[in-house]
């Protein structure tokens, strides 16, 4: 296998197979999902580290707000928020292990790691 780099958005950069991993760092907004969508369709290993996460920009337009009228109370405490969206998401496609790196290192510290080979 080889190392490539390109839009992912676009079947004639990515063609992943079997075996295949797909990773994502520091994924904002809708990226995260899309790379965890194409990883399910395309049977691949996954390992994403999502970023930003806006309100209404999860999957299905699900999100954690951080507005004091959001569903869950309006968590304003970012980091908080980041490790509940972070959860959801990876809930959401039924992902087995969200991992950390240090949060020294980085604010976007939670990783989705899976394998759908």
């Amino acid at each position: 296998h080889e190392f490539q780099v390109g839009d992912i958005t676009t079947t004639t950069t990515l063609q992943p197979s079997r075996g295949d991993y797909l990773m994502c760092i520091h994924g904002c907004n809708e990226l995260s999902p899309q790379v965890l969508s194409l990883a399910l369709k395309y049977r691949t290993g996954y390992a994403i580290m999502p970023c930003c996460i806006r309100d209404g920009r999860l999957v299905d337009g699900s999100s954690v707000s951080s507005s004091s009228s959001g569903r869950n109370g309006g968590i304003t405490d970012d980091k908080s928020r980041y490790a509940l969206q972070v959860g959801y998401l990876a809930g959401k496609f039924d992902c087995p292990r969200v991992a950390a790196i240090s949060h020294v290192i980085t604010n976007r510290f939670l990783i989705i790691i899976g394998d759908w080979s």
